[in-house]
């Protein structure tokens, strides 16, 4: 909530306060109520001095093609193809930060319509009344991403470089993150970034071949 978001709900609570029960506290009391948002310090909207426009789709569409046709030469392919997912789902299914993160495998629903759905169990609700669940249509190629993503990638992305599940990643949920606290294996690698020499084999810089050839089969995703 915004600061100007929090000052309006005081502002209507003292109202609620004052009409309802000012007599009845003054008189056990002796104090009178006031309003302490006046319109003195009633902070205003954002104002950002000009409109802010967002991206065109051609510009949109040249981010996420470099970005894709950079994922299989990148360092670290799989924190980088997480991202890329994650990011996706913002961009073709409108997807919250929070919404994305909590999304479990069983919300994907192919079963549902030409191109499935996700069962967004924890979208966003409204005036403090609790998640507000919705199905969102897997359109704009999310399913093939999301066949990508669970059947290519997930499971060594879960690993974190070592065969350990993370313990920040739920066995079930889409997005396994192999940050946080380095495996075995990232150490190593990251030693070996530091002393000048190669990684140790299967760990470190180059992409995983098999990950990396699953993604360039997903065409314009």
């Amino acid at each position: 909530m915004t600061v100007y978001g929090k000052a309006i709900t005081i502002a209507q609570f003292f109202d609620f306060v004052i009409a309802r029960y000012q007599a009845d506290i003054n008189r056990l009391t002796g104090h009178v109520v006031i309003q302490p948002i006046d319109e003195f310090n009633r902070p205003s909207k954002a104002d950002y001095g000009t409109p802010r426009v967002p991206p065109s789709t051609t510009e949109v569409q040249a981010l996420f093609g470099g970005w894709r046709d950079g994922l299989p030469q990148g360092r670290r392919f799989l924190p980088a193809a997480r991202d890329y997912l994650v990011a996706s789902l913002w961009r073709r299914a409108g997807l919250r930060i929070n919404e994305t993160v909590l999304l479990d495998i069983r919300d994907r629903r192919p079963d549902l319509g030409p191109s499935g759905k996700l069962h967004v169990r924890f979208g966003k609700g409204s005036r403090g009344r609790g998640p507000k669940p919705r199905l969102v249509s897997a359109i704009n190629q999310v399913d093939a991403l999301l066949e990508w993503w669970l059947n290519d990638v997930r499971h060594r992305s879960m690993t974190n470089g070592t065969t350990r599940m993370h313990r920040c990643c739920p066995a079930n949920a889409v997005i396994g993150s192999p940050a946080g606290e380095p495996g075995r294996g990232q150490r190593a690698a990251h030693r070996a970034d530091r002393d000048g020499g190669p990684p140790p084999a299967g760990v470190g810089r180059a992409p995983d071949a098999a990950c990396a050839a699953a993604f360039l089969r997903v065409l314009a995703v």
